[in-house]
């Protein structure tokens, strides 16, 4: 049997649902009960009472009817820097998601969901006009959920290097930049010194309210960069691929949902998510 331990004339219980909360005030007794859900009935004015879900405690307060309510222990916001240091971390784990395992990307999904929930730039387009948004700039990934990335891992033979996105100025052009390797590599390094090439693709861009930016692909571009060890980027002629511009194809859009001077969040067509570090 549960035991009384004390009486208080006043009790402040603070309920969160959703993205509102209230305070109730009451006159309640406090006793000790399992953590969990229960009903108490009787110990007030027509009976009723509030069970504390979390805390270990029950109130029994002065309520007209019986009511259960799940409630969350009380908590401050994580600190955006401890957030960001957390991704860091949870993101250096997976290749940008290239080797995620079971529960990382649940782990970088609840942190980024935290991070947008605190995002002190949520008009990101509004510097756009002036040249001085805080999206412009060159930006690395560090996480995604996109598979049209995540396959590129997948060539035989290819080993997928840093990964950039560069956004210009007045936000009318993003070139998405992946740099490739031989997955022999490290072994041609030591003989015969690297080799490697640049896969660019550009995409028009038009501002479509405080934080969507929307896509029509244009051309992709292959380029050699080294060929054992020498440089052949201004040697060997890039091999480019434009896309037909037809209303309705190669459209795409991109919002950002947490941004400040070191990490953006961004939220793309199909689901996909994208976590980059400005460089």
């Amino acid at each position: 049997m549960m035991t009384r331990f004390g009486r208080i004339a006043l009790c402040l219980l603070s309920f969160k649902g959703g993205s509102q909360s209230f305070t109730l005030r009451a006159h309640s007794a406090i006793r000790r009960a399992p953590v969990g859900r229960e009903r108490v009935d009787g110990g007030g004015i027509g009976g009723g009472g509030v069970i504390l879900n979390k805390s270990g405690y029950s109130a029994r307060s002065r309520l007209s009817s019986s009511v259960i309510v799940d409630v969350e222990s009380t908590s401050t916001d994580e600190p955006v820097e401890d957030l960001k240091a957390r991704l860091l971390r949870a993101s250096a784990g997976v290749n940008r998601g290239l080797s995620c395992r079971e529960g990382d990307q649940e782990e970088i999904l609840e942190i980024v969901e935290e991070l947008e929930r605190q995002n002190p730039n949520p008009t990101p387009n509004d510097g756009f006009s002036e040249g001085a948004s805080i999206l412009t700039g060159e930006w690395k990934l560090i996480f995604t959920s996109a598979l049209d990335v995540l396959s590129l891992g997948l060539i035989p033979g290819v080993e997928v290097g840093q990964i950039f996105q560069n956004i210009n100025e007045d936000g009318t052009e993003i070139t998405n930049v992946v740099d490739l390797q031989p997955k022999a590599a490290p072994v041609l390094e030591r003989f015969a010194g690297s080799t490697s090439a640049r896969l660019e693709v550009l995409a028009a861009a038009s501002l479509e309210g405080d934080k969507r930016l929307t896509l029509s692909f244009r051309r992709s571009q292959y380029s050699p960069q080294t060929l054992l060890g020498r440089d052949v980027s201004a040697t060997l002629p890039p091999f480019k691929v434009s896309f037909p511009e037809i209303p309705g194809t190669n459209a795409g859009w991109i919002d950002t949902t947490f941004i400040d001077e070191e990490i953006r969040v961004a939220r793309a067509f199909g689901g996909n998510l994208f976590v980059l570090a400005r460089v």
